[in-house]
C-alpha cells in the first residue's frame, strides 16, 4: 500500500474505521485495499462536484455498487 493509500485508509472519517472491515479482509492484499479506497474517495469527490442530477445519481450507483462489494 502505497503512502497516499495508508493516509487515506486511516481517515477517522473514512469507511476503513471500523475493525469488521479489516478482519473481514485480512487476507487482502494491501494493494487492493489501497485501490478500492482511493476509488471511493475519487468518486465520493466526483459525486460532490457534480452539479447535474443524472450524473450524480450515476455516480452514487457507482459507489453503492463498490462500497457494496466490499461490504459496505
Amino acid at each position: 500500500m502505497s503512502t497516499a493509500e495508508a493516509s487515506a485508509a486511516v481517515k477517522p472519517t473514512g469507511l476503513l474505521n471500523h475493525s469488521k472491515f479489516w478482519i473481514e479482509n485480512r487476507e487482502v492484499d494491501g494493494k487492493e485495499i489501497g485501490a478500492f479506497i482511493l476509488e471511493q474517495q475519487q468518486l465520493l469527490a466526483r459525486f460532490n462536484d457534480a452539479t447535474e442530477q443524472t450524473k450524480r445519481e450515476t455516480l452514487a450507483t457507482e459507489y453503492n455498487e463498490l462500497t457494496e462489494k466490499w461490504g459496505f
